[in-house]
């Protein structure tokens, strides 16, 4: 994974590449090992070269920079060669067979084109969206006493990807408060309805009083987030087009949350 879908986090997959690469050539007689890399969450944010990457395959999700939901694509390397998921027809060269959604791919296509020519500034203006909304966050948490931390790099991150965590506050609770309040955003990754999250997690995570436990993600466990912090994590995304208003909007909602949580 590229960057990380949860708090944002790039990952240093270049120099993996170069370390597999370099752990191959060490010994005669080592089989050839293929470097795949999920870059979904980074393309549309942050500059993505298969090159410098040195990867032999990439994965892009269109809907994760304005294009249509379903339509993706698969970067692979000259010199890749893969089996036929999909026979009979010799569709995406005889790899998956069946008919295209040409209109898919033409918009997949122009959201790539939009990227390419307008990433910098996508980027800036998310960047400054981002900063703004940590920014009044974080002024409301110094007024209501309650310590919050952001988590993740604190520079090699992406440009609208915000993991913050509150200090003794139920993530679970606050989410149904500002999602009350027209404010959506997740306890984890941004890949899961976070309502379908914990319906299942219900059945699992009760104690003894039947009450819900609120679990940990894997990914702030792995970066050893103290638990009185990590149970009160949000993700909070910006996007290109997001308003002043908006981000108002949501600190303030988030706010109003906590204050009803305290």
């Amino acid at each position: 994974m590229l960057a990380n879908n949860e708090v944002g986090s790039l990952q240093p997959v270049a120099a993996i590449s170069r370390a597999v690469r370099r752990f191959v050539e060490d010994e005669e007689n080592r089989l050839p090992i293929v470097v795949h890399t999920d870059a979904s969450q980074a393309i549309g944010k942050v500059r993505v070269n298969v090159v410098e990457l040195d990867v032999d395959l990439v994965t892009m999700a269109g809907h994760k920079f304005y294009a249509p939901k379903a339509v993706g694509a698969l970067y692979v390397r000259k010199s890749m060669v893969l089996d036929t998921i999909i026979h009979g027809a010799s569709q995406e060269n005889g790899r998956r067979g069946g008919t295209e959604n040409v209109g898919l791919v033409a918009a997949l296509g122009q959201a790539c084109a939009l990227v390419e020519k307008n990433l910098h500034e996508y980027a800036v203006i998310m960047q400054e969206s981002r900063a703004f909304l940590l920014e009044q966050i974080q002024k409301h948490c110094s007024l209501t006493n309650v310590s919050c931390q952001v988590n993740g790099h604190p520079e090699l991150s992406l440009p609208n990807t915000l993991s913050i965590s509150f200090e003794n506050i139920d993530a679970s609770r606050l989410l149904d408060l500002i999602e009350a309040d027209g404010v959506y955003a997740s306890a984890g990754s941004a890949c899961h309805s976070h309502k379908q999250d914990r319906t299942t997690e219900q059945e699992k995570n009760l104690d003894r009083d039947g009450k819900h436990i609120t679990t940990i993600s894997h990914v702030l466990a792995a970066m050893h987030v103290a638990p009185e912090f990590a149970k009160g994590t949000l993700r909070l995304s910006v996007g290109r087009s997001t308003t002043q208003e908006e981000v108002l909007h949501a600190a303030n909602a988030i706010h109003k949350a906590i204050q009803q949580l305290l």
